[in-house]
């Protein structure tokens, strides 16, 4: 499934040359944090974390290698939405696990209370 992505404003740590001429920090400059949900195929159920590679979590999560879907498994993404700080993107998805991922989903399809983020599919 492809999604929508929100971007969040960018927090970016003043960065220290290596002798080597490389930013210690650009590695981290340069990355995105993406909250998301997951659906399970088996029961319906609903997952939400964040990660900075959606593939590789995916996948990690089908594979069996996270205890908390592991009963469930397969899972697909459902939403997503992209942010340049992990802060940003914890915040949200506290927010999800907050108000239930369910209802959160049911929210965005009618346009209530999170107007800025859009769901996947």
């Amino acid at each position: 499934m492809h999604g929508v992505q929100g971007v969040g404003s960018s927090s970016l740590l003043a960065p220290t040359k290596r002798r080597t001429g490389i930013s210690r920090f650009s590695f981290f400059a340069e990355m995105s944090f993406i909250t998301y949900i997951l659906q399970s195929k088996t029961n319906s159920k609903f997952y939400c974390g964040i990660t900075n590679d959606i593939c590789k979590r995916q996948k990690e999560h089908n594979e069996g290698k996270c205890s908390s879907t592991k009963s469930a498994m397969p899972w697909d993404v459902v939403f997503q939405t992209k942010f340049n700080t992990r802060e940003e993107a914890r915040a949200l998805e506290v927010k999800i696990k907050g108000r239930g991922a369910k209802r959160f989903l049911e929210d965005l399809r009618h346009g209530s209370a999170f107007s800025g983020i859009n769901s996947v599919g």
